[in-house]
Order: structure tokens, then sequence, then C-alpha cells
């Protein structure tokens, strides 16, 4: 697995929880430095949180038939050009993940799927969330001003 981030205090922290190749990058290189990593032939899957602005380098980044998954935008850029001819010529798959759009029904089934697939596997631990620090819930500020510094790897915890 290759993961980037700008931070490489926060590659270094991942490695413990299984990230084979680290690449220190922003937006900006990111296409080269990923290719490089993953060898010729590129990566045969993008999950990205970034924004409209890594597209471009994620697709240059792909393996022919790979797949793109945006499940964020926290760039807060939404739009951009790309190149129609890349989509085509490595025949990728592009998909887009939001709750945001999803009517009550459609949450109500994702809910259920939640719990059938992903709850047993969180249970008998093959998926194992990284809780990065908890915070108590008089202390919410404090937690709020620790993601808004972008120093977490893993998820922040208010106890209550």
């Amino acid at each position: 697995m290759i993961g980037t981030s700008r931070s490489a205090e926060k590659l270094e922290k991942l490695k413990a929880h299984g990230l084979d190749i680290a690449v220190t990058t922003g937006v900006e290189g990111m296409g080269e430095a990923v290719k490089a990593a993953a060898g010729a032939a590129g990566v045969d899957m993008v999950v990205d949180n970034i924004g409209a602005d890594a597209l471009e380098p994620c697709m240059e980044a792909m393996n022919v038939g790979g797949r793109f998954c945006t499940i964020g935008r926290m760039s807060g850029v939404h739009t951009t050009e790309f190149n129609i001819d890349q989509l085509a010529e490595k025949r990728l798959h592009l998909y887009g993940v939001s709750n945001r759009l999803r009517n009550a029904a459609q949450r109500a089934e994702s809910a259920k799927r939640f719990m059938a697939d992903l709850l047993p596997a969180l249970s008998d631990g093959r998926i194992r969330p990284i809780v990065d620090r908890s915070f108590p819930l008089d202390d919410i500020a404090s937690a709020q001003d620790y993601v808004e510094a972008d120093r977490h790897v893993g998820k922040v915890v208010i106890t209550m």
C-alpha cells in the first residue's frame, strides 16, 4: 500500500499500521512520485480525500483499468479540468462517494450494509480503526483546534 501526505511525520506513523511505501508530496508532482514508487505500470486504485485538484495527478499515477474513488474534498477545490483522452486510453473507472445527497431510505440501507459487512470485521479485529487521541467532552474546543491544526493521524474521539 502506498500513502501520500505533505507530512513525513504522519507517513512514518502510518508505517506502524501497514503502510508499505510513503510518498511525501503535495498535489504538485504527486502523480509522478506515486508512479515512481509503484513502478512503471502505476497503481490499481486511488482513494482520494483531497478534492478536484488531485484528480489529474491521481489519473497520471493509475494503471490501465485503474479505479479512482473520491471520498472527500479536504482542499476545498470542487471542480477541475482533466484529460479525457487519459481517461479513455487507460480505461479508468471513476467513483464518487458522498452521504450528503442520500435520502433517509438510502441512509438506512447504508447503515444496514455497514452493520452486516463491517461491524463483524471491527468486532473480530480484521479492521482496526486508528484512534489518534481522545478528548473529554468538556474540552471539545481543544479537540477542534487539534483537528484544524491537522496534527492527527486517524480519528479524534470525544469521550462522554
